[in-house]
């Protein structure tokens, strides 16, 4: 997986529609449903990279799958962070749920992701310019990913699970 660290020196040659990035995630899900590590994780990277070059504000639903894809590839890795990626997901897009029930290892760590995801969030108050995780109503846990869109659109930055929101604001200053 791509560092996260590494996406603060991303340079952005052009701006990724909102629209392409969204159906990229689909393609990705779909990959996850016929259990296609391969083009699973590729695309987990892809997007990721892509993530600080959209112009435009992601929905939660987009958002939620984003966390989905990166939390599986993850797991796929064995990075210990997988469960903070999907506790993201699950609160990012509360509503979403499988078709079919996740068996061994996926359906423990998308129960142990539950669990955190109903943690008190505690910490970081929200930025008054900005949406995290697609809301600005309230804050979400240092522990977990987020993904912070500065208003006016074309500024988004990706932090990893214990990055604090101040970094993202220094990101976000970064030429």
């Amino acid at each position: 997986m791509l560092g996260l660290t590494l996406l603060a020196a991303w340079a952005c040659e052009t701006p990724v529609s909102v629209d392409g990035f969204e159906k990229r995630l689909a393609r990705s899900e779909r990959a996850l449903e016929l259990l296609e590590w391969g083009a699973l994780t590729r695309a987990a990277e892809v997007l990721e990279a892509e993530l600080p070059c959209i112009y435009g504000v992601v929905r939660r639903p987009a958002l939620g799958m984003f966390f989905r894809v990166q939390g599986w590839a993850r797991l796929y890795y064995g990075e210990s962070d997988a469960v903070a990626w999907l506790a993201a997901a699950q609160l990012t897009d509360p509503e979403f749920g499988y078709s079919t029930p996740l068996r061994g290892p996926m359906a423990e760590a998308w129960s142990l992701g539950a669990e955190l995801a109903r943690a008190p969030t505690g910490g970081e108050k929200p930025l008054k310019k900005a949406l995290i995780n697609g809301r600005r109503d309230r804050a979400v846990s240092q522990a977990l990913p987020r993904v912070v869109q500065f208003d006016p659109p074309g500024v988004t930055v990706l932090l990893g699970p214990g990055e604090s929101l101040q970094r993202a604001t220094r990101k976000a200053r970064q030429p």
